[in-house]
């Protein structure tokens, strides 16, 4: 069964998504990955979009994630998390 989407709705996420940044993967970016401190216990595409936002820190105003488990480990390596329509 496919979801009906409005298409206006579906160009606005269109536009969103252009203007995110895609980082490569690299050799640095797992190293991050690899050497998160012991208390953050996170599955490897967490880990290496938490290293990720890492890599990038200074360049970020938070990060976005419904993953309970990635936003206390963002929280715990100081970014500040967010959630939108999560109460």
């Amino acid at each position: 069964m496919f979801a009906l989407i409005e298409p206006n709705l579906l160009d606005a996420a269109y536009d969103i998504l252009a203007d995110i940044q895609m980082i490569p993967v690299g050799d640095s970016i797992i190293t991050i990955a690899e050497n998160l401190p012991q208390h953050i216990d996170l599955r490897s595409l967490d880990s290496l979009h938490i290293a990720s936002a890492m890599a990038i820190r200074n360049a970020l105003k938070g990060i976005i994630s419904y993953d309970k488990e990635m936003v206390r480990a963002g929280i715990s390596l100081g970014f500040k998390t967010m959630s939108p329509g999560v109460k």
